[in-house]
């Protein structure tokens, strides 16, 4: 969202210092980045919001919460890679 550039870098900061203070760091875990009101005129552009939040390799998902676009793709995405922690050769969800 324009405006809040500073506040979801330092947010994304702050994950990473969490994740440093207990002996982790984000490439170190699945990490998926859902870029929320993507219905919005204003919105960045992809490119640009890469370029915001320098991030270890991810998957990345857009989402329109209103119109439920995006948010259960997420889910999935996330829920993949613990399924497959949890019991090796599961990865359909």
């Amino acid at each position: 969202e324009p405006g809040r550039e500073e506040d979801n870098q330092r947010a994304f900061d702050r994950l990473r210092q969490g994740l440093e203070a207990a002996g982790s760091s984000p490439a170190s875990i699945p990490l998926v980045l859902q870029y929320n009101k993507r219905d919005l005129p204003a919105a960045h552009s992809m490119n640009t919001l890469r370029e915001l939040i320098p991030a270890p390799p991810h998957d990345e998902k857009e989402a329109v919460a209103l119109r439920d676009e995006g948010t259960l793709d997420t889910l999935k995405t996330i829920l993949r890679p613990v399924l497959r922690g949890l019991k090796p050769g599961l990865t359909t969800i």
